[in-house]
């Protein structure tokens, strides 16, 4: 995983900024290491996480770790919008279970489809109310099951990294909640330490 960066690497991959605002940002010359990178107030979440996938040369079991811690802090914002329904929490579960060899593959899949029909009554609600919450809820339910599928038999740096930016956009969405993405970047941060 890639950690330090110069301000040449930065402006080769900077996504969506141009030249000007990555010197505004970071006006030295010097190595910028991502914790720096992470924790420019500027810069929202969504283009963290971003940076994060596409720049530190990440493994794919590393983007997997990633988008299930992801994920789980995300995943309050599902379960405050729909109080009853376990089957997010149920699906981040059954990765660890998968992980340490408790459940078979086909469990797994079945929890991811239960996350996935949680996501579409989550963005049919969204679609309904359009409210920040509703549409921060319908991102966490599709995070976790992204999740379970990048653990899946077809595992994916794809799944992995959808997992991830669901649960930067859930975070994002909800605006009225921004200790989400605070606990975000902080995740982030601790991810690289």
């Amino acid at each position: 995983m890639k950690i330090i960066f110069s301000k040449l690497e930065l402006i080769k991959g900077r996504g969506c900024y141009d030249t000007k605002r990555i010197n505004e940002l970071f006006p030295t010359e010097k190595e910028i290491y991502i914790r720096e990178i992470l924790s420019v107030e500027s810069v929202n979440i969504k283009d963290k996480r971003w940076f994060v996938y596409n720049s530190c040369e990440l493994t794919l079991a590393e983007k997997k770790e990633l988008c299930i811690i992801l994920a789980y802090i995300v995943l309050p914002i599902y379960e405050e919008k729909y109080a009853n329904d376990l089957r997010v929490r149920e699906c981040l579960d059954a990765i660890q279970l998968f992980k340490d060899g408790k459940i078979t593959l086909v469990e797994l899949k079945e929890k991811r489809d239960a996350a996935a029909y949680a996501d579409a009554a989550a963005d049919a609600a969204y679609a309904a109310y359009a409210a920040d919450a509703a549409y921060a809820a319908s991102y966490a339910a599709y995070a976790a099951s992204y999740a379970a599928s990048a653990y899946a038999s077809y595992a994916s740096a794809s799944s992995a990294s959808y997992a991830a930016a669901a649960a930067a956009y859930a975070s994002s969405a909800a605006a009225s909640l921004p200790t989400y993405s605070e606990k975000i970047k902080l995740a982030l941060i601790s991810f690289f330490e």
